[in-house]
């Protein structure tokens, strides 16, 4: 890939890119999207270190790149957060509303006690396990771009996502 055509790659991943910084970034806007700013920025100025000319390589370098632009975030933040900061920050998982459950308060009450359930068996998963977990469920990638991405084999990406999902499953009485 060449400067030149880096727009049109920049417009067919901008929005998986946004999506990923913001489930990173706990929905924290102004910090996912300059996340997101900053991975484009570092990916225009490392075009000489991409090796692949296929859009899954493309895909899974600039994911990479995501990746650790979130994680340094997080990183240079903890240096200035006090620990009244990091007790007071919004929780992970968002109550979510079903059309359907409106006019039944008990559906409604039943789906979000289960979501709950769900996000505290999700956040409980180690670190690795929820990301490959995240990012093969949620953003969609194959088991091979979620190994590049996470600098780890094929094989592992499986058992990791295979331990996440019956731990998850245990976790909930399933």
């Amino acid at each position: 890939m060449d400067a030149s055509t880096f727009g049109d790659f920049y417009e067919k991943t901008y929005g998986r890119i946004l999506a990923y910084c913001l489930s990173r970034c706990r929905h924290n806007e102004p910090e996912a999207e300059d996340c997101a700013a900053e991975t484009y920025e570092r990916a225009y100025t490392r075009l000489d270190q991409l090796k692949s000319d296929d859009d899954d390589g493309q895909r899974s370098w600039l994911f990479t790149i995501a990746r650790n632009v979130v994680i340094s975030h997080y990183r240079r933040r903890c240096k200035e957060l006090s620990i009244d900061d990091i007790e007071a920050r919004p929780a992970l998982w968002y109550a979510v509303r079903d059309e359907r459950s409106d006019h039944d308060p008990e559906a409604n009450s039943i789906m979000q006690e289960d979501l709950a359930a769900l996000g505290e068996q999700i956040t409980a998963l180690p670190e690795r396990q929820r990301e490959a977990l995240y990012l093969k469920a949620i953003v969609g990638l194959s088991r091979d771009e979620i190994a590049q991405i996470m600098a780890t084999s094929e094989v592992n990406v499986r058992v990791m996502s295979w331990r996440a999902h019956h731990r998850v499953l245990a976790g909930l009485g399933a």
